[in-house]
């Protein structure tokens, strides 16, 4: 029978904190589940009040509960270790997508034949007994987030049970791959103080010609220019520089300064 067909759950007590007091609410098939991941040492079929009684001892067992973060797979370790940082309760929404960024994997097998649903970390958590949805009491519960049937009028975070939080740890991400492009090349780009210091250098150039002489047209005039280039002498280095030339650098900068309206438009009279 599928687990999402089965008998749902009464709603859980809306203080988060301790399964405790929660569990002789769920189902077996969640018991059973939960079971598997509280405690240890268990028989392959169990009844329902045989796995609430694991659970509440394997909560109640403070030795174990020391060593259980580190007998479980990383999903569950991260998880834990993500709620402790929130201090047991958490947006499910947050929670999912901060194991996402983290790059480890978890179980789909509980899909249900939906698409990409963005709380699939957080049913799998949910399915294997390491948090509870925290509902609002007064109206429907649904154990999971894997349907979206009065999903806008539930509360959507979960909870773990804190006597477990002092005892997880730090899980490093996943390593990220990522693949070397192929045709890289390597290459270099001008520095902003290096074009700051240029545009100095322009600027005091400029005033020590006395005068700034344009065409009719707004450019700088043909003599200007040639004065101006040769005080300043960039020309011919950038445009010879092998990672990046830039041909007719004078005429370019000078074109900056135009652009920011340093430089007003006032043409050549002539007389």
């Amino acid at each position: 029978m599928s687990f999402r067909h089965a008998a749902e759950p009464e709603p859980v007590p809306p203080e988060p904190g301790s399964f405790s007091r929660c569990l002789d609410r769920l189902n077996a098939d969640y018991l059973k589940r939960a079971a598997r991941f509280w405690a240890r040492n268990l028989p392959k079929r169990m009844a329902r009040d045989d796995a609430l009684q694991a659970v509440e001892s394997a909560l109640a067992d403070d030795a174990w509960l020391r060593e259980l973060p580190g007998q479980r797979g990383k999903f569950e370790r991260a998880a834990l270790w993500l709620l402790r940082l929130d201090g047991g309760l958490v947006p499910a929404i947050t929670l999912a997508g901060e194991l996402l960024a983290y790059g480890v994997s978890w179980s789909s097998s509980r899909s249900y034949g939906h698409e990409a649903n963005p709380y699939d970390p957080i049913n799998s958590l949910i399915w294997s007994g390491v948090v509870l949805r925290l509902p609002d009491p007064s109206r429907y519960y649904t154990i999971d987030f894997s349907s979206s049937y009065y999903e806008d009028s539930s509360e959507r975070r979960v909870f773990t049970d804190t006597r477990v939080l002092p005892y997880a740890s730090p899980v490093p991400p996943a390593t990220l791959e990522v693949a070397p492009l192929d045709g890289a090349y390597r290459g270099s780009a001008r520095r902003p103080a290096e074009v700051g210091l240029r545009f100095v250098s322009m600027i005091e150039a400029i005033r020590k010609q006395g005068s700034i002489a344009l065409t009719t047209r707004g450019r700088p005039a043909k003599p200007f220019l040639n004065r101006l280039t040769k005080a300043l002498g960039w020309d011919a280095p950038l445009a010879a520089e092998a990672h990046t030339p830039l041909p007719e650098a004078t005429p370019f900068f000078f074109g900056l300064l135009q652009a920011v309206g340093m430089i007003e438009h006032q043409p050549v009279r002539r007389r």
